[in-house]
């Protein structure tokens, strides 16, 4: 595996990385032409069709690599924390793991390639990475090309963001790994990028309700060229349906939501009986997604064979039950064998009538480790009605109708997707200048409101740079400023109520938490909240209504979010950080305990057990009601200790569940 290393970069450089982002929906790539063309003299050159370059792998063949991949988490004060994986990776030794904090409201980092590499040749390829997260909020990957050479120079950055959508591009956010492809013409019809000079290979962020405390994984990080990076666009003939269904139908995938047999909507499979053809439907031996595949196989003998699903309510193969698909425009699914598939057939059938098209006419989308991945059009299967499918997919004859084949075929995820062919890029909010009124802002959320306090935060959308420069550091901030109101009725005008001016700091956003009510707060009561940017042109548009509710007295807090330990720098100490969470000094603060983990097999409540803590007026743990990061000292040197970290509502005295973590302290 490429060898990577960590450092951090300063609030600035993402707020002028941010500066420069732009977001939309993918476009299709073009189809650029098959056979061998003239040469000439401004002809760029072909890329081999397995072409790969890895960023961060250890199993994949790569033909380029950068000299060095050095992972950079954008922080102020931290805004993920990076671990290494060495068991349940997506492939080889190792992968890592993010855990958000987000103090600021968002979390960001990229993968720095040195020197800058020049990818044009990849630019009809993809991005392709495996990712396994339950992050339900909004995720942004990317790239980046070109150098910043200080704070007021950043002529030549250039980068592009992308959301992930479930069941868009292979992406899923169920906790299983997926390998997502993106193809490289999706970003850059969002916004011009220099191919030829790419800083940092993959990007990641989030910047929109983040939440605290969540684990994206990440593996076998790369950029690939093959064969289908330039398919023939088949027309689709369907009519456009305004968004994926729900739920996401796998026909046979351990990794999208299955169509259970016996229930509405199942399926069942069934093998051909030719002699000597074995079916196996929980193949433990090779897998594309999960643990199992479908496979069957066969001696020699036979004429052939496959396998096949069916709709049925009942389990029984001769009470088929038709079902619509018709909001769905394709068959997806991924495939490897011991034998040549060149006559493969693949067959949709409906009540009358059923059509076979060959796995030749075909190129998959992704070569992986093996597994080809597919996706057909219904369209090709032509006069099959797609209200009344009975059969929606089999697999026949690997060597041609009445032909043996001596061998074994994989199948492995296979399900329907919705892929509209000419989607509309949906644009997002972009820094502005001192000539327009700035945008709406975004990611409003919660910061820890209490029973008598509401607290918000928000991304940095709206920001202007304005042509004066009070500090000279590329902002000023006394033209812009921010506005919020509250209410505890959903239905009021926000323009009529009483506004709450929020100044500006150095970096040209607010300080965080922003505290609307302040010890006058109702618990246990719903307050809506909108914010919006102002700077000399005019108001920018109020952002989305949030409601937040207060906590109530009588209510234990949530489980803290974010915490983490590892060993400090000094003998007997333990370093520990927690992004901010419930906590106010005043009714609901951090309580910590620890003890040597040999003990703590016997602690039932650390609470009363074990030593506690006395947060202090430390800077950084704000008294046990904030964000912190400290060393814990005065332990035994090169000893494992177990510290329990609670929320205590001070006027209810009650504790939350602990977050608890485990740490050596230093020798």
């Amino acid at each position: 595996m490429i060898k990577v290393k960590f450092k951090t970069i300063g609030l600035l450089i993402m707020l002028t990385i941010t500066s420069l982002a732009f977001l939309g929906c993918p476009q299709p790539g073009s189809d650029t032409g098959g056979g061998p063309e003239e040469p000439a003299a401004t002809a760029t050159p072909t890329p081999d069709i397995n072409q790969r370059y890895v960023i961060y792998a250890n199993d994949i063949v790569a033909d380029k690599q950068p000299g060095s991949a050095t992972w950079n988490v954008w922080s102020i004060g931290e805004t993920l924390t990076v671990t290494g994986l060495t068991s349940g990776t997506f492939e080889g030794a190792d992968a890592n793991q993010l855990t958000t904090l987000a103090p600021a409201g968002w979390f960001g980092m990229g993968i720095e390639v040195a020197p800058h590499d020049d990818l044009s040749a990849y630019a009809s390829g993809y991005l392709i990475f495996a990712i396994k997260t339950t992050y339900s909020h909004e995720i942004q990957v990317g790239f980046q090309s070109g150098t910043w050479n200080d704070d007021s120079d950043l002529s030549t950055i250039k980068e592009v963001w992308m959301t992930l959508v479930n069941g868009q591009y292979g992406y899923q956010n169920d906790g299983n790994w997926h390998i997502v492809f993106i193809p490289i013409g999706a970003f850059t019809s969002i916004g011009e990028m220099d191919l030829s000079d790419i800083s940092n290979a993959f990007t990641l962020r989030g910047v929109t309700d983040v939440l605290i405390g969540q684990q994206i994984s990440l593996d076998a990080i790369h950029w690939g060229v093959n064969s289908a990076a330039t398919p023939t666009p088949t027309p689709e003939t369907e009519t456009p349906s305004p968004a994926v269904p729900d739920p996401f139908p796998g026909l046979f995938s351990e990794t999208t939501i299955n169509l259970d047999a016996g229930v509405n909507g199942g399926y069942n499979s069934w093998a051909q009986t030719y002699t000597g053809v074995t079916i196996n439907t929980a193949d433990s031996s090779e897998a594309a997604d999960g643990m199992v595949s479908w496979s069957y196989s066969s001696t020699g003998t036979t004429q052939g064979g496959g396998v096949y699903a069916y709709f049925s309510d009942t389990g029984d193969d001769g009470a088929k039950t038709p079902k619509d698909v018709t909001s769905y425009n394709r068959l997806v699914f991924s495939i490897k064998s011991t034998v040549t598939l060149t006559y493969l057939e693949v067959k949709m059938e409906d009540h009358d009538t059923g059509v076979v098209v060959h796995l030749s006419d075909y190129t998959p989308t992704t070569v992986y480790t093996g597994w080809d991945t597919y996706s057909i059009p219904f369209s090709d299967f032509t006069g099959v009605d797609m209200t009344d499918i009975t059969v929606p997919c089999g697999f026949w004859h690997p060597n041609g109708w009445n032909t043996g084949f001596a061998g074994t075929v994989y199948i492995d995820d296979v399900h329907f997707e919705y892929i509209d062919a000419t989607p509309t890029p949906t644009p997002i909010p972009t820094p502005v200048t001192t000539d327009e009124v700035p945008l709406q802002v975004a990611g409003v959320g919660d910061a820890g409101s209490t029973s008598t306090s509401v607290k918000i935060n928000w991304g940095a959308w709206g920001i202007g740079a304005p042509a004066g420069d009070l500090n000279n550091d590329g902002w000023d901030e006394s033209l812009l400023r921010y506005e919020v109101v509250n209410s505890i009725s959903s239905s009021d005008d926000p323009d009529t109520l009483t506004i709450l001016e929020v100044s500006v700091n150095a970096d040209g956003i607010p300080g965080f938490p922003v505290t609307v009510l302040n010890g006058t707060a109702t618990e246990d009561t719903d307050y809506f909240v909108w914010v919006r940017a102002v700077n000399l042109n005019g108001n920018g548009d109020w952002s989305a209504m949030v409601t937040i509710h207060t906590a109530s007295s009588s209510t234990p807090p949530g489980q803290p979010a974010g915490f983490v330990g590892w060993t400090a720098d000094n003998s007997g100490e333990i370093f520990l950080a927690c992004g901010p969470n419930q906590v106010d000094g005043s009714t609901i603060v951090y309580k910590l305990f620890y003890a040597t983990t040999s003990s703590a097999g016997g602690i039932t409540d650390p609470t009363t057990e074990a030593i506690e803590y006395i947060f202090g007026s430390t800077a950084g743990d704000g008294n046990g009601g904030a964000a912190f990061g400290f060393n814990l000292g005065g332990l035994t040197p090169n000893t494992d200790y177990t510290v329990w970290l609670y929320q205590y509502n001070v006027p209810g005295s009650l504790y939350s569940p602990a977050s608890s973590i485990t740490a050596l302290s230093q020798s």
